[in-house]
Parts: structure tokens; C-alpha cells; sequence
């Protein structure tokens, strides 16, 4: 009866041992999967900062190369404003310099006609005395 229950416990403590084996298998599957599902969220987090760096980046390179259309757009402008205003001075200067001349000969021309006025008049009065050295 002895050598049965010896046998029966055998048994037990082998069914026992594999079963304790099993357990510590499945843990350590389960610590393998653990481990497995952290490095994989780890390696998601990464990819997942590396993209939104590179989003952060585009949206900065794009930012960037509307402010420098919008400052072209501008300065095309200033250029356009600056030609225009130029050819707006030129204009002025141009009609500055007729008005100038137009006054130097009206100034010429009257000081040509006072001239002549005096001489009119210097030759009415001397004709005037010779008419009454005359008389």
C-alpha cells in the first residue's frame, strides 16, 4: 500500500512540478508580452513625436515661405508706389520748369515792351518839341 501511495504521491509532486513549470512559463510569456507591448508603444510614442516634429517643421518651412510672399508682394509694391511717385515728380519737375520759362520770357517780353513803350513815348515827345520849335 505504501509503494501505491508513494507512487500516487510521485505523481502529485511530478503533476505538481509541471504544473508550477507551466505557470512560470505562461508568466514569463506574459512578462515577454508586456515587455513586447511596452517597446512596441515605446517605439509608437517615437514615431509618433518624430511626426509631429516633422509636422512642426513643414508647418514652420511654410509659415516661413508665405511671410516671405507676403514681404515680396509688399516690396513689389513699395516699388510700384516708388516708381509711380518718381514719375509723379518728374512730372512736376518737368512742369515746374516750363512755368519757369514761360515766366522768364513773360518777364523778357514785358521788359521789352516797357523798352519800347519808353521809346514810344520818348520819340512822341520829341517829336512833340520839334512841332512846337516849329510853330
Amino acid at each position: 500500500v505504501t509503494e501505491g501511495l508513494e507512487g500516487v504521491y510521485h505523481e502529485a509532486v511530478a503533476e505538481a512540478g509541471a504544473r508550477e513549470r507551466q505557470a512560470e512559463e505562461e508568466e514569463g510569456r506574459q512578462e515577454k508580452e508586456e515587455e513586447t507591448g511596452r517597446k512596441d508603444m515605446e517605439e509608437a510614442l517615437a514615431r509618433f513625436a518624430s511626426q509631429l516634429a516633422d509636422e512642426k517643421a513643414r508647418a514652420a518651412r511654410e509659415r516661413k515661405a508665405v511671410e516671405e510672399e507676403q514681404e515680396e508682394a509688399v516690396a513689389a509694391k513699395l516699388v510700384k508706389v516708388g516708381h509711380a511717385f518718381s514719375e509723379m515728380l518728374e512730372g512736376k519737375r518737368i512742369a515746374a520748369e516750363a512755368a519757369f520759362e514761360a515766366a522768364e520770357a513773360e518777364a523778357v517780353a514785358n521788359a521789352a515792351a516797357e523798352k519800347e513803350a519808353k521809346l514810344l513815348k520818348q520819340g512822341s515827345v520829341a517829336s512833340d518839341s520839334d512841332s512846337e520849335n516849329k510853330g
